[in-house]
């Protein structure tokens, strides 16, 4: 039975490229694969069924199989319902749904008609190169895979990550809010991040790009900073950043575990680490 390890990609900065058609549209930035999700095909009617039996249908779903002129398909994921919250999974799931129903074809191939999809309903512009590249990812020109250039940057450094849910906001409520902070801060930091392409370089620019665009507010930072100093854990925080509805905090390896459980009186949390495969199909 086929199965997609798809990863859970957290963009850390960026700012939207508009091309002369969606092929070309993207996004440049810098974003991180976690550890995967496993998807697979489910009987049912058309759509996307977590773990509680919660089913969604969205509109890039749908139209990511009608580029392909194919009927879309049902799958079932090993997650909770977490659409929506910061993960690109929009993206994520739809190509994950084309590749279990089509079982052949390459991923850079089918991943054009995904990240079209997304540009068109813009619900991401950078997330299927990214998902697809793996590792800490960046983004060197714009456009869906095969054309736009991403890169993966060496990481040596064994961190353990933890996403706390706060919030609740679409990536078109997003691009609303902040997007004239976005177009602005986002080059600076791009630009500041290629003159060193390192994870800690990632992580504190992604924090400075949160807090200049008003995604992390100071208030929250000061919150998480005062409960962690309360457990003792401050000292082995590494930073945190912010994307739409989660805040992606970085610690020492094994503080995971317990900084989990005392961050989790602030919201949902979870655990990971980096996830180096970018998006893979297997027969298992």
């Amino acid at each position: 039975m086929y199965k997609v390890l798809l990863p859970l990609h957290v963009t850390g900065y960026w700012f939207t490229v508009e091309g002369y058609d969606p092929l070309h549209t993207g996004s440049l930035g810098a974003g991180i694969n976690l550890t995967p999700i496993e998807v697979y095909k489910y009987g049912g009617e058309p759509g996307v069924y977590f773990q509680g039996g919660d089913r969604i249908i969205y509109q890039t779903y749908l139209e990511s199989f009608s580029r392909l002129g194919i009927n879309p398909i049902s799958i079932r994921v090993g997650s909770r319902n977490i659409l929506g919250r910061g993960y690109g999974l929009s993206g994520g799931l739809a190509i994950a749904a084309v590749l279990l129903a089509v079982e052949g074809g390459t991923y850079e191939e089918l991943g054009r008609y995904v990240h079209v999809s997304e540009v068109v309903n813009r619900t991401g512009y950078g997330d299927v190169t990214g998902i697809l590249t793996g590792g800490l990812e960046v983004r060197l020109s714009p456009g869906a895979p095969g054309i736009g250039r991403v890169e993966k940057v060496l990481v040596t450094e064994e961190f353990d990550i933890i996403s706390l849910e706060v919030g609740n906001m679409t990536t078109p409520e997003m691009i609303i809010r902040f997007g004239d902070r976005v177009a602005k801060v986002g080059p600076k930091v791009h630009s500041e991040f290629l003159e060193d392409p390192s994870l800690t370089r990632f992580i504190e620019l992604s924090h400075r790009f949160s807090i200049e665009t008003g995604m992390l507010k100071r208030d929250e930072v000061e919150s998480i900073h005062g409960l962690l100093n309360s457990y003792g854990l401050l000292e082995p925080l590494i930073g945190l950043h912010k994307k739409k509805n989660i805040i992606l905090i970085y610690f020492e390896e094994g503080y995971g575990h317990e900084a989990s459980e005392a961050l989790s009186k602030l919201g949902e949390v979870k655990l990971f680490k980096i996830w180096d495969e970018g998006l893979v199909l297997r027969n298992d």
